[in-house]
């Protein structure tokens, strides 16, 4: 146990000069990811009305010096998400693109971004969310 803590803390004091080696992995690999994403893409849209895709939000500028290249794992899974409603080219599936919506905001982006973990999103990117939903929205119901 307590060279486990030893190790953890060391990858974690230096896991930005790791990184910087070379050494890098992701959880889901972008084509498994793809394939999944399609598969519940296909499923939703075949059993909702409308299905609203929200893509992953950019990070900070901390978090990204303290694991480089999370910026460009954002990208490309953003990309595969956007492959993956191209794929399914449905007119009942809509991308909310929320990582455009804060990189057009990006000085506010730590009131966008929780600025402690530079990765999820805060209540005000809900209420943009929220906003860009009812806009679309808008469009099935008519003026009382």
């Amino acid at each position: 146990n307590r060279i486990r803590k030893v190790i953890i803390r060391f990858i974690h004091n230096n896991r930005s000069k790791i990184q910087n080696l070379g050494v890098k992995f992701t959880i889901v690999n972008k084509n498994k990811f793809l394939e999944y994403y399609l598969k519940f893409l296909q499923i939703a849209s075949d059993i909702s009305e409308r299905v609203y895709v929200i893509n992953i939000a950019p990070t900070n500028n901390k978090t990204e010096s303290h694991y480089p290249g999370f910026t460009n794992n954002i990208n490309l899974y953003n990309e595969q998400i956007s492959k993956a409603i191209n794929i399914i080219n449905k007119s009942n599936v809509i991308l909310i693109d929320i990582n455009s919506i804060i990189s057009k905001n990006k000085r506010m982006i730590n009131e966008l971004v929780n600025p402690e973990d530079g990765h999820h999103i805060t209540p005000l990117t809900h209420e943009l969310i929220l906003d860009a939903i009812i806009q679309h929205e808008k469009r099935y119901f008519k003026e009382f």
